[in-house]
């Protein structure tokens, strides 16, 4: 018995002396990891300067181009692969969301088409030419699945944004 209760002493001493050889981590030897943010800019800056510094990352330009050539290919769901592994990078990114819709609509996906060129619209911002391929997008979806008004009422906004 008195073994026993030495030998636990022990072992818990030795587990607490392991406990005390780690060092805190220092706050100052973290790497930041927030988003790059231009001088003056506030916690409230508006979604388009994410975006655009989401469309400048050399990783999201590779995976775009590099989805660009599988659509082209016609491996679109390795295209689709591939910008969704983008948007897990730049989520507010309106011109992987819009490239995406358009893999979507190729694939016959038009519910899905029109859900993410309306996505991209909420991100695009004042790219009205973005917003105007959007809207084109969302008419030819709805009219692929036999809403002809839907797809009406989306060409006019693709008409009105052509006009101004």
């Amino acid at each position: 018995m008195f073994t026993r209760i030495l030998l636990l002493l022990v072992t818990c001493m030795g587990l607490s002396a392991c406990l005390g050889f780690s060092q805190p981590v220092k706050e100052s030897s973290l790497p930041d990891v927030r988003e790059p943010r231009a001088e003056g800019d506030n916690a409230d800056s508006a979604p388009t300067q994410i975006a655009k510094a989401d469309a400048t990352g050399p990783v999201v330009l590779r995976l775009s181009k590099t989805a660009r050539q599988l659509q082209k290919q016609g491996r679109s769901s390795q295209a689709a692969a591939t910008l969704e592994r983008a948007l897990r990078i730049a989520p507010r990114n309106a011109k992987l969301w819009q490239q995406l819709a358009q893999v979507r609509l190729e694939q016959g996906k038009w519910h899905l088409a029109e859900s993410m060129a309306a996505k991209s619209n909420s991100f695009a911002g004042k790219d009205r030419e973005l917003q105007a391929e959007n809207w084109k997008l969302i008419a030819s979806a709805n009219r692929a699945q036999g809403r002809p008004e839907a797809a009406q009422r989306a060409w006019s906004n693709y008409r009105a944004l052509q006009q101004k």
